[in-house]
């Protein structure tokens, strides 16, 4: 009984307290507990004058004031009306030899208690709240103005100085030395806009100014230079972190291994791999899909077939991204048969293919020609619960133009935007050059004129092809319009297009406007190799202008000399 008594008493001496504050508050400060008893008693008493009817209606009133009162107290406040309720326990146990009236006028008083004690919880609470708003109040100010200091370093560019730096934080480093989050919160911010430089430099003033840094400050300020391409900086901050007491962790040398992948260093990735155990590290699927796909940038797809292959020995279980990152690396390698049988092999070692999976694998069928199975593989997308994108689509299209299958390339152009997806520069680009090797320039210039209507621009890539299928087709007259259009559309100048309207000049026997495009090259800062001066020298010879032909060999860069040995003879004899 001592144990159940306690927590009543507790609750009665919080409700105590709660009622006299709650008294204070409302000018009644002369009440006490000793004349509240009193007035219940009053109540009690005139109250056992009152007939069964009455006293049956102010049960009734009560049950329907105790009902609104519990709906009112759980709304504002949670724990009151269990306080009440212990309240009520207490006085139903000390009036449990009361007749029937007693009882009913009890619970009339229980219903003012519970609002009496409800009004006091509240009250004392209000200071807590005060608290809790006021902290709440300091984290809003400091996220407010860790915002705008990270708006002020955004507007720092690229590449500023460690004193901008310095002079847009101020006093914001103070306020990180009690919350060193803030400063997690900045650099991931940084990362996120690849702001490498400007981490690197509030990265080392917080060193100068005795700020703690741990852990995560030097992995995001490791994470800024993978997105922002600065491999060095990367591997600068990784190997300075054992110095500075602080002990890097898988995520840090994953950070830095992608950092090296974006910058074709795929043998540092693969250093900083093997190094890790000396940390007292064990790879991870994250660190080895990083390395896997650091070899897949640098082509080397038998070293990332070795590490893919390595991991169950290591206890590490491949996931999606090294696989994917597998069947890229022998896509770009040429072993398409490799590339199949690692998407194939996927379900037995527990991982679901996903889209990136497949677009892989028809990329690798793409590059080989491939073109059967690479739409094999879209079609069995479906099957899989898995929806051919833009980049699958392409990739089939790309497959079918090396298959010179220019009938199925467009039909997988038109399906496309029947299945609701938004052809791309690249679809309509492959499309146009299966036109090309179709000899089919008129629909080869239809898709380039229609690319506005279906909300793809036009870019270098598709004037080429549409360039070079107006070459193939013998138009040297479209080809020069397509090549003006690009320099009025401010395009980018290709060398291709140039190379493809000089040479559909010089087979049509018009040397002036092949000429004109060599002299005009300049003037777009592109250098004539040496497939655009063979075609110009060519244009010359066949229209029996030799002088201007030797007038070429002589203004010959010296790497392309090599013509000067094959065409002189052609113009001396000539001559």
């Amino acid at each position: 009984m001592a144990l159940l008594k306690a927590p009543f008493s507790r609750a009665r001496s919080r409700w105590q307290l709660g009622r006299l504050t709650g008294c204070r508050n409302n000018n009644n400060s002369n009440n006490n507990i000793s004349t509240n008893s009193n007035n219940n008693n009053n109540n009690s008493n005139n109250n056992s004058n009152n007939n069964i009817n009455k006293n049956s209606n102010n049960n009734s009133n009560n049950n329907s004031m105790q009902l609104h009162a519990t709906r009112t107290a759980q709304s504002r406040l949670q724990g009151s009306a269990c306080l009440g309720s212990c309240r009520a326990r207490e006085l139903q146990g000390s009036n449990r030899d009361n007749n029937q009236n007693k009882n009913n006028n009890n619970n009339h008083n229980n219903h003012n208690n519970n609002n009496r004690a409800t009004t006091g919880q509240i009250t004392t609470t209000r200071p807590h709240n005060n608290n809790k708003s006021r902290n709440n109040n300091n984290n809003s100010n400091n996220n407010k103005g860790g915002g705008r200091v990270l708006q002020q370093l955004l507007g720092l560019g690229q590449a500023p100085s460690e004193d901008e730096v310095s002079e847009t934080l101020g006093e914001e480093l103070e306020d990180w030395r009690e919350q060193p989050r803030l400063a997690t919160v900045i650099l991931s911010s940084l990362a996120r806009h690849r702001l490498a430089r400007t981490a690197n430099h509030v990265l080392a003033l917080m060193l100068v100014r005795s700020v703690e840094t741990n852990v995560f400050h030097y992995t995001a300020a490791i994470s800024a230079c993978e997105k922002g391409g600065q491999w060095q900086l990367a591997l600068s901050l990784l190997i300075s972190m054992p110095g500075m007491t602080v002990t890097p962790d898988e995520i840090s040398y994953s950070a830095a291994m992608s950092a090296c992948e974006k910058g074709g260093r795929w043998q540092l990735a693969l250093i900083l791999l093997n190094s890790m155990p000396a940390m007292r590290l064990s790879p991870n699927e994250i660190t080895y899909s990083a390395a896997i796909s650091a070899c897949e940038k640098g082509g080397k797809w038998q070293l990332a077939l070795n590490l893919l292959s390595s991991m169950p020995a290591l206890r590490v279980v491949a996931n999606e991204i090294s696989y994917n990152a597998a069947i890229s690396a022998c896509g770009k390698g040429g072993q398409w048969q490799l590339a199949l049988n690692l998407l194939s092999s996927m379900p037995d070692m527990n991982v679901v293919p996903n889209e990136i999976s497949f677009n892989a694998a028809i990329s690798a069928c793409e590059k080989r020609g491939q073109w059967q199975l690479a739409l094999n593989l879209v079609s069995s997308m479906p099957r899989m619960t898995l929806i051919p994108d833009v980049i699958s689509y392409s990739a089939a299209i790309s497959a079918c133009e090396k298959g010179a299958q220019w009938q199925l390339a467009l039909s997988l152009l038109f399906s496309m935007r029947d299945s609701g997806i938004s052809p791309n520069e690249i679809s309509y680009s492959a499309s146009m050059s299966a036109c090309e090797k179709g000899l089919c320039w008129g629909l080869a210039l239809g898709l380039l004129l229609c690319m506005p209507h279906m909300r793809a621009v036009p870019n270098e890539v598709t004037y080429v092809a549409a360039t070079s299928a107006c070459e193939t087709g013998g138009k040297w007259q479209l080809a020069l319009s397509l090549v003006s259009r690009m320099t009025g559309s401010r395009i980018a100048s290709d060398k291709r297009s140039y190379s493809s309207a000089i040479s559909a000049s010089s087979q049509a026997g018009q040397w002036r406007f092949a000429l004109r495009l060599l002299s005009s090259m300049a003037a777009v800062r592109l250098v004539p190799d040496v497939i655009i001066f063979s075609a110009a020298v060519g244009a010359c010879e066949k229209s029996g202008r030799w002088q201007l032909a030797l007038g070429l060999l002589r203004v010959l860069p010296d790497p392309l000399v090599v013509l000067r040995s094959a065409f002189l003879p052609l113009c001396l004899t000539l001559g």
